[in-house]
């Protein structure tokens, strides 16, 4: 019984330290639960994941919040949180911000699907700022130019499309953010060098 005992005091230590400092990154929240996981205090899984998710909104630590929306998708058991608790997860990362509120809706939180998606969905449209790269199935690549909080939509300038209202639930859904190293982001930032890339190395075209 004190073999048992003494670990999850020591975890409930750690985790009051954390609460106590505001400064507390999500980083450190998810090594105390992973460790706490390992050794299978029950907690881990219900009720500190709900303390650190509060305490990283206390402090409007977004980027955070996110962070450990994310762990918990991916290793909270499924059956330890209803669609409402998700909901009330989200929502605090989004704090009073209007447009991160919409984003949360539009993400699909709620309304039947995987958690470990609507996180992905979420992360997704937060990450389409303006001037940010992306790729659609239909219309190809295309440049973000805002997100629209109040009719919902992505507006992205795709060629020959400029300013296409793009639906946010069509967006999470379609729409695959590039990364700077994407050939086609290349060619968008720079297309001489990648032109003259073509001519004297064209096997490092990929």
């Amino acid at each position: 019984m004190s073999d048992l005992v003494a670990p999850t005091n020591d975890f409930e230590t750690r985790v009051l330290a954390l609460l106590d400092n505001e400064q507390a990154a999500a980083s450190s929240w998810i090594k105390l639960l992973n460790e706490a996981q390992r050794a299978e205090v029950p907690e881990a899984d219900r009720e500190w994941p709900f303390l650190a998710q509060e305490a990283l909104a206390k402090v409007g630590n977004v980027d955070g919040g996110v962070e450990l929306l994310k762990w918990r998708a991916e290793h909270i058991p499924p059956e330890y949180m209803t669609d409402k608790d998700w909901i009330k997860a989200a929502e605090a990362v989004a704090g009073s911000n209007p447009l991160l509120r919409v984003l949360v809706q539009e993400a699909g939180f709620g309304q039947r699907l995987a958690a470990r998606e609507c996180v992905r969905r979420f992360r997704l449209l937060r990450s389409l700022q303006p001037g940010v790269l992306c790729l659609h199935p239909t219309w190809g690549f295309g440049v973000v130019r805002k997100a629209d909080s109040l009719y919902k939509k992505i507006e992205i300038d795709f060629r020959g499309r400029p300013g296409h209202g793009l639906a946010m639930k069509v967006a999470a859904e379609t729409i695959e953010r590039l990364e700077d190293t994407h050939l086609l982001a290349q060619l968008h930032l720079d297309r001489d060098s990648v032109q003259q890339m073509v001519k004297e190395a064209p096997a490092d075209v990929v």
